[in-house]
């Protein structure tokens, strides 16, 4: 089976697109920015800036395998 990148990976994503990718809240990924949780981000003035490589390693760095 092979994974097949959910972003693209030369692209800059904003927190708006990853909240409405991951359906994660825009106020938790503030928190996991606070605490160095959740993927790597790029700071830029007052934004945060997440490249498709480092999202698609976070997302596989999140799978569990569940077969014994």
């Amino acid at each position: 089976m092979t994974n097949e990148p959910v972003f693209e990976t030369n692209k800059f994503y904003d927190s708006k697109d990853l909240e409405k990718a991951l359906h994660v809240p825009y106020h938790t990924l503030s928190k996991w920015r606070m605490h160095t949780k959740g993927p790597a981000f790029h700071k830029i003035g007052n934004r945060a800036l997440y490249r498709g490589d480092d999202l698609n390693a976070w997302l596989d760095g999140q799978r569990v395998d569940t077969a014994a």
